[in-house]
């Protein structure tokens, strides 16, 4: 995969072409490649271990708007409110967008950054806290990944799991998401159904 130019969300050609696809990611500001290249194989796998052919495609890469900047943060409003506008131009409302950026977003507590955010059709991955933790780029990849797959559920309609063990479960620290390596077997018939029911498999 070639580094990432941005672009402004105004360039209303891009987003108006027909796309291929089932789940967008779209990186808001400058995002490692090899993280790009790991969250696409992280849905790609996770699609067909429950036996779903699904397209995933990386978009290029949208600006950061600082008006929407509260202190450090950004409102995870503002990144799902852009998802949404770009399924609205492209008159597809039933894809789904992931957003990922560096930068720190809170959802309701300005001072409590989340790891993500999702809602029905998408949501936003921040690896701002994992960046935090300093260990390892493969830690960082493997965090990055799990937080896809949770992000991805509530597009799906999905919500926390009350197992700890489970990867849907709530995660307050880094290490709560370490902890949780899969889905539970309730979540899993879950997500299999949603999928199902979603894309119309």
């Amino acid at each position: 995969m070639r580094d990432i130019d941005s672009i402004v969300i105004t360039d209303a050609n891009f987003f108006l072409r027909e796309p291929r696809g089932d789940i967008f990611i779209f990186p808001f500001g400058k995002i490692n490649t090899k993280i790009l290249n790991h969250l696409f194989k992280t849905l790609r796998t996770f699609y067909a271990g429950l036996n779903y052919q699904i397209g995933i495609k990386v978009e290029k890469s949208l600006l950061l708007d600082e008006a929407y900047k509260t202190g450090e943060f950004y409102d995870s409003d503002y990144f799902i409110g852009v998802l949404n506008f770009i399924n609205a131009l492209r008159n597809n409302p039933e894809k789904i967008n992931i957003g990922i950026t560096e930068v720190g977003v809170f959802n309701g507590e300005i001072d409590h950054p989340r790891f993500g955010v999702g809602n029905h059709r998408g949501g936003i991955i921040s690896t701002y806290r994992f960046k935090l933790e300093k260990d390892s780029k493969e830690k960082l990849k493997e965090r990055v990944g799990k937080e896809a797959i949770k992000v991805l559920s509530f597009a799906y309609g999905l919500r926390h799991c009350q197992k700890e063990e489970c990867l849907l479960s709530y995660h307050p620290t880094v290490e709560s998401l370490d902890r949780s390596l899969r889905l539970c077997k309730g979540c899993k018939r879950e997500f299999t159904a949603a999928i199902l029911e979603y894309h119309c498999l």
